[in-house]
């Protein structure tokens, strides 16, 4: 009799294994809904973006996503491999990031987000009260501080409009500046780029209106001392975008879920964790007129490397 009991123990043990394994394998087979973002701060960013990837994988459930992951990638290259390999469906970025990303095809546009609130912004370029620098063109021979080369406002937006000014521009550094054409410079952050302007080290940057106001980028004395002279026109402040082969109707899908998730209170603390994001909106015509410009720009700088 016990050694029945041991052989039932023992057969019921290995029929929930191979259950358990059974079950494994289904789940690992089942797609997993990826969000994504740049960031060169991982640990900073994963738990941040958790919430949304499972808040849209659980809607997501017809098209048989089960679970939500967060990506953080450092590069262009690597988020567009993601795009291409599938391990990646829906980035938020801004709107240079994601027209480097539809120009290469690798995505299409999606919804706008309200990141912090905002819908839309202007870039601007921003030097001394006291200096002589009064439009664009006077700007040859001097040096402009743009904050990273990924960034929308503060570096693709002013490089566009110097380029349409056909005036020269040469990346330099001080001790390789020129005098027929406008030095550039990256300088990591707001805060670095109004340090070096208030102290003369550099003679202009560029950054949002956003950012112009908010105290902990520019304080207010700052700004007395400072003088705008060039304003963009207006542009979506944060974008989504999706994986370039996404089914027709889970990007209707998405596009639903994303422009009404604002309506329902069990959402708030959801996307406030994404970026502070307040709703999603549709893309207009106007804005996404905006895109497929910065696009074309894109593709004609690459076609006279």
């Amino acid at each position: 009799m016990a050694t029945q009991w041991y052989l039932f123990l023992m057969i019921r043990a290995a029929t929930a294994f191979i259950c358990f394994a059974l079950a494994s394998l289904s789940l690992a087979g089942q797609p997993v809904f990826q969000v994504g973002m740049f960031s060169d701060n991982p640990k900073k960013h994963v738990p941040l973006l958790l919430p949304m990837a499972e808040y849209l994988a659980d809607k997501m459930q017809p098209f048989g996503y089960t679970s939500g992951k967060p990506q953080i990638f450092a590069d262009f290259d690597s988020a567009r491999q993601a795009f291409q390999s599938g391990d990646l469906d829906i980035l938020t970025c801004g709107l240079y990031e994601a027209a480097q990303m539809i120009s290469s095809g690798d995505a299409s546009p999606l919804v706008i987000k309200w990141k912090y609130g905002v819908p839309e912004y202007s870039s601007l370029i921003i030097v001394n009260s006291e200096s002589e620098i009064y439009e664009l063109s006077d700007l040859v021979g001097k040096t402009i501080g743009f904050e990273d080369p990924g960034s929308t406002s503060a570096y693709f937006l002013p490089y566009q409009a110097l380029l349409k000014a056909k005036l020269p521009l040469k990346m330099s550094d001080v001790n390789n500046q020129t005098s027929n054409a406008i030095n550039y410079r990256f300088t990591d952050s707001e805060q670095n780029s109004s340090a070096l302007l208030l102290q003369n080290k550099i003679d202009a940057i560029a950054l949002s209106d956003y950012d112009w106001l908010k105290s902990d980028h520019i304080t207010s004395g700052q700004r007395s001392r400072f003088r705008i002279i060039w304003v963009s026109d207006l542009y979506p402040r944060a974008i989504e975008i999706v994986r370039a082969d996404m089914p027709s109707e889970e990007i209707a899908q998405l596009e639903q879920e994303l422009t009404s998730a604002h309506l329902d209170t069990k959402t708030q603390d959801i996307l406030n964790s994404y970026h502070e994001t307040t709703r999603f909106s549709r893309i207009s015509e106007a804005q996404l007129n905006q895109l497929h410009t910065l696009v074309d720009f894109i593709n004609s700088l690459e076609t006279t490397k």
